[in-house]
């Protein structure tokens, strides 16, 4: 409009927005939210806030979720197709057959967690990226030893995961607690503090079932071991 000689002017740009908004578009919206910042229209109108717009958008893509718009069909529904390569990969084959001679010992696996080479599961990486992307505030919650957090946090970043809420790990307090158990009584503390689960993945039944497990829950295959 500006090329014409026409200046847009808040409600132009607040029409633009909520079309943006409905279409499922991202960061659109804010694009033009901070042009309107550029133009000293939000400051000097007070329509709304940055805020406004996230609370919008989180709210928007919550609602997606909760129909199932992120199951697959990515040309339906312009979402990721989450299939059983992306979760059950070559590699994690290999590394499942190797693993079943392997009687467990937990001192093996303590060093093992201490070396800071798990893999990413790449379904999971994707579908990490995507919920970021949509303003999902990501929250870790792992049966990993508290000890070991720095070495997590290291693994975490090492392999594409970079930004999160919160990392949950297993302290002394939670000492012969079932897995079961320990992660509902974690997920029902973050409720408590005010947090809406919209979402739970793991690749254990426990981090599935129980209490406060979230809207959707997501059970990401795992041939290597099964936790009760």
């Amino acid at each position: 409009m500006s090329s014409i000689g026409y200046s847009p002017n808040v409600v132009v740009y607040t029409t633009l927005i909520d079309g943006c908004c409905k279409d499922g578009e991202v960061e659109k919206p804010k694009e033009l939210f901070y042009k309107m910042e550029e133009l000293g229209l939000v400051a000097n109108q007070g329509r709304f806030s940055e805020g406004d717009i996230d609370r919008a958008l989180l709210n928007l893509f919550s609602v997606q979720l909760r129909l199932g718009l992120f199951d697959g069909a990515p040309a339906r529904n312009r979402s990721p197709n989450f299939g059983p390569r992306d979760v059950c990969s070559s590699e994690h084959k290999k590394l499942a057959l190797e693993a079943r001679a392997i009687p467990y010992n937990s001192t093996k696996f303590n060093e093992w967690v201490a070396e800071a080479k798990a893999p990413a599961v790449p379904g999971a990486l994707r579908l990490y990226r995507t919920l970021l992307s949509l303003g999902f505030k990501i929250v870790f919650l792992s049966g990993t030893k508290e000890q070991f957090r720095e070495v997590r946090i290291a693994n975490l970043k090492a392999v594409g995961y970079h930004t999160w809420e919160k990392l949950i790990l297993k302290e002394d307090a939670d000492k012969g607690l079932t897995a079961l158990a320990y992660k509902s009584k974690r997920r029902t503390e973050l409720v408590n503090a005010g947090y809406r689960i919209l979402g739970n993945s793991g690749d254990q039944w426990s981090d599935i079932l129980g209490n406060n497990t979230g809207n959707r829950t997501f059970k990401i295959p795992d041939p290597m071991y099964y936790i009760g």
